[in-house]
């Protein structure tokens, strides 16, 4: 496979090394997260906790830079929290630190289902792009189970990003930073790794056997 962002789909075994980028991966995507919470928890001050979210993300971008390593990862991450931390303070209030990462759930969530009431369902495109296929290839009549299998991880990503809506757009409404900044970490990577074993278990044949053609 082209992008070493997805090599993972095609391995013969699931590796959550690969998925996530490894021990160093995990800790970029919740550090920043417990570090808020903690700070949050032990001083009740917004700005200290907020500030101490962001030196962490720093901290790894830094690091990354320093020796030299794919930094895109460590950079949106720390652009992620950036966005909340600033929102946050200009406002004035914690539950802010959240609204980012809400809104994107809820785009990512958007995108998803217009993809499928267009008739393009994110993940076939996404596979058509990553092997090489033509756009419509969807439409060939050998292509209709994979076609499905792609509409239905269409809507199980869905699922994802609409049960961290529902469970967390409440605790935003009602102002509970510390059990928001708890539910988002434990609807982050938890959550996250049962979808990707899916997608690798139902799609990892295809992509092993749809190898780009050189005529296409």
């Amino acid at each position: 496979m082209p992008n070493n962002r997805y090599s993972w789909l095609a391995e013969e075994e699931f590796s959550l090394h690969s998925v996530l980028g490894g021990a160093r991966g995990v800790a970029e995507a919740v550090l920043p997260g417990l570090v808020f919470l903690g700070a949050y928890l032990i001083s009740g001050a917004l700005v200290y906790s907020a500030l101490a979210s962001a030196l962490c993300s720093v901290i790894f971008t830094v690091i990354r830079i320093a020796q030299r390593q794919a930094v895109v990862q460590a950079i949106s991450g720390l652009f992620g929290v950036a966005i909340a931390v600033v929102w946050a303070l200009v406002s004035g209030r914690g539950i802010h630190f959240f609204t980012w990462g809400l809104l994107t759930n809820a785009a990512s969530a958007l995108v998803l289902l217009l993809s499928l009431a267009v008739g393009w369902p994110l993940v076939a495109v996404i596979f058509g792009a990553l092997t090489g296929r033509p756009l419509n290839w969807m439409r060939q009549s050998e292509m209709r189970e994979l076609a499905r299998k792609c509409v239905w991880l269409t809507l199980v990503w869905t699922a994802l990003f609409i049960i961290r809506l529902v469970v967390q757009v409440p605790l935003w409404l009602s102002d509970q930073v510390a059990w928001l900044s708890a539910m988002k970490i434990a609807l982050g990577i938890p959550l996250f790794i049962p979808v990707a074993w899916l997608t690798w278990w139902l799609l990892k044949d295809d992509f092993n056997r749809a190898a780009p053609s050189p005529s296409e």
